[in-house]
């Protein structure tokens, strides 16, 4: 169930301006702490984008918030993307 979740926020990527995204860019440690104590977000997987780059997908447990953050080597994490009320689609389940 979260492997299908998961699959469809890393979908809602493929439309994000990169640009926009850039804007909230900072350290990946920092980062984490908010996500964690200020939106009770954890982190639902890890995915390698490129050999350097991670991408993180983050979500509160009860449908509230979710983050996607783009993770560098350097230790610099961006959002990509982030919404409310997420759903967590089953295989086959897309309507």
């Amino acid at each position: 169930m979260i492997r299908a979740s998961l699959l469809a926020m890393c979908f809602l990527m493929v439309n994000v301006d990169h640009s926009v995204a850039q804007r909230g860019c900072g350290s990946h440690a920092r980062m984490k702490v908010k996500l964690e104590s200020t939106w009770n977000e954890v982190k639902r997987g890890a995915y390698y984008e490129t050999p350097r780059t991670l991408i993180e997908v983050w979500s509160t447990g009860d449908g509230g918030t979710w983050t996607i953050i783009r993770v560098y080597a350097n230790g610099t994490a961006c959002v990509i993307a982030s919404g409310m009320a997420h759903r967590a689609y089953l295989e086959g389940d897309w309507t």
